[in-house]
């Protein structure tokens, strides 16, 4: 995307609830994927308040996607994931 193009787009910032609601993952894995360095952090939008840029949650769920479609499903949980599912397979 163009820097023109990025500079027209409206951010959009998404709290809690509606992450969890586009990504259909529980609050406790949403940190964990955050402190292990797998999902964008939020922003502070007051002392009290934070959200996540929307732009960004898409972005990490196309990122899934493509890991899909590239047959690295269990790549983003971890080696030891990957492992154990790799050796379950026939």
């Amino acid at each position: 995307m163009s820097p023109t193009t990025e500079a027209k787009k409206t951010l959009s910032v998404l709290r809690l609830p509606a992450v969890r609601a586009k990504t259909q993952l529980p609050t406790s894995t949403i940190y964990a994927m955050m402190a292990a360095g797998r999902f964008p952090k939020p922003i502070a939008l007051s002392s009290n308040t934070r959200g996540w840029i929307e732009a960004e949650v898409d972005e990490f769920l196309q990122a899934r996607i493509a890991e899909r479609d590239a047959g690295n499903t269990w790549r983003f949980l971890g080696e030891a994931a990957a492992r154990v599912v790799e050796g379950a397979k026939p």
